[in-house]
């Protein structure tokens, strides 16, 4: 999975399985882990990988999400992503109270055999930023890990429309460039050799 260009294709669209696979994947993710919430409501296109464990209150990102009925709580959709029919990945989606096509998702791996979420395996001796262990022959937790990604739906479809707009006249510019080469090398020849050149 190419992650090169992941935040413009997350200001476009939902992100595939394989690419939220290889960004909550330690060893291939081009996200820096955050253990603080944001302080300003996240923008549309927005992709934020946090460790769960140190970042607990990372649903309070300052927007206002739609609740459940008659109560307080935030409502969330929760759904399992498959892969080949196995459960990989859980998710969480949210809706906006005020703005209909702006949501939040949250995902997180889940082992394939069980169907629930990953338990991150201590590794002994690993040395981690935020290490404070007396003795280093002492297991530390990797950090459990979601990604979350803000997205409105109809600002998607105005920055992907305007992308391939800009693709498609990039092209039609370079092609146009290389016809008039291709004749204009053509003229020069004639010209010159109807004046004996």
């Amino acid at each position: 999975v190419d992650l090169s260009d992941i935040h413009e294709t997350a200001k476009e669209r939902w992100l595939t399985i394989s690419e939220i696979e290889a960004l909550l994947n330690l060893s291939t993710t081009v996200l820096p882990i955050q253990t603080q919430r944001p302080t300003l409501p996240p923008p549309s296109g927005t992709l934020i990988l946090y460790n769960r464990s140190a970042t607990r209150d990372y649903k309070n990102d300052g927007h206002h999400w739609t609740k459940k009925r008659n109560s307080k709580k935030i409502r969330e959709d929760h759904v399992k992503l498959r892969v080949e029919g196995v459960k990989r990945i859980a998710g969480c989606y949210v809706h906006h109270e005020m703005i209909p096509s702006f949501h939040r998702r949250g995902y997180h791996l889940l082992n394939p055999e069980t169907g629930m979420a990953v338990v991150t395996p201590k590794i002994p001796g690993m040395k981690g930023s935020n290490r404070n262990l007396k003795d280093e022959n002492k297991a530390e937790e990797l950090p459990s890990l979601i990604l979350i990604h803000y997205l409105d739906t109809v600002q998607a479809q105005a920055q992907a429309a305007k992308r391939a707009s800009m693709t498609y006249n990039a092209n039609t510019e370079a092609r146009a460039k290389n016809q008039m080469m291709g004749s204009g090398g053509a003229l020069v020849t004639q010209h010159s050799s109807a004046l004996g050149l």
